[in-house]
């Protein structure tokens, strides 16, 4: 990264520098020093419920993976926690067997975008590629809209995403990504599985 920022000294010059901030923490004061923690990504499949416990949410790492967002995922979590549990207040059973109904539910609604958003964090890895995707979504408005449309649609549990066979409906073909971002010899297995996961 060219410009490094130290966010924690940012943070404090912004309530210093903001006369709204500043007035807001004028009376207030640090009793430790500031931290900062990653934020808990829907990257992978976890356990999200067990004997007498649902996680929803942040705490169940429901952040989407490439925008960053995680409100709609929480209130998601929440209704689905919501059903789980008024069943379980009939039956009074809060077994870890029971409750799996919830990570079930929470991820055959989420499971499909979380994946598709990992993949486009892992695109993000490789600037030349995402410059790639970002510019032919600009020149093609199929492409555009069938990306804007994954991260639109929070039903993407019925329209499972198959990447190669996507991009290639959209001209995406790794011939012309091997043009276009001259990708190197050395480099090109690492795209292709990249697109083939």
């Amino acid at each position: 990264m060219k410009n490094k920022i130290n966010l924690k000294e940012e943070m404090l010059r912004i309530i210093e520098s903001y006369p709204h901030l500043k007035e807001r923490f004028k009376n207030a004061e640090m009793v430790d020093k500031i931290r900062g923690y990653n934020l808990p990504l829907g990257s992978k499949k976890r356990k999200l419920s067990g004997d007498n416990y649902i996680l929803i949410g942040d705490a169940a790492s429901l952040i989407d993976p490439f925008t960053g967002e995680g409100i709609g995922n929480a209130m998601l979590s929440s209704m689905c926690a919501l059903d789980i549990i008024v069943e379980g207040h009939h039956s009074k059973i809060y077994s870890a067997a029971k409750l799996k109904q919830y990570d079930k539910a929470v991820y055959k609604r989420l499971g499909p975008e979380l994946r598709l958003s990992s993949r486009m964090q892992q695109l993000g890895q490789y600037q030349w590629l995402l410059n790639f995707v970002v510019n032919k979504a600009n020149r093609s408005k199929l492409f555009h809209e069938t990306m804007m449309s994954m991260f639109d649609d929070i039903e993407l549990n019925e329209t499972e995403i198959d990447t190669v066979d996507d991009f290639r409906t959209l001209n995406f073909s790794l011939s012309e990504l091997e043009r276009a971002c001259k990708i190197p010899e050395n480099l090109r297995p690492n795209a292709i599985k990249l697109l083939e996961q």
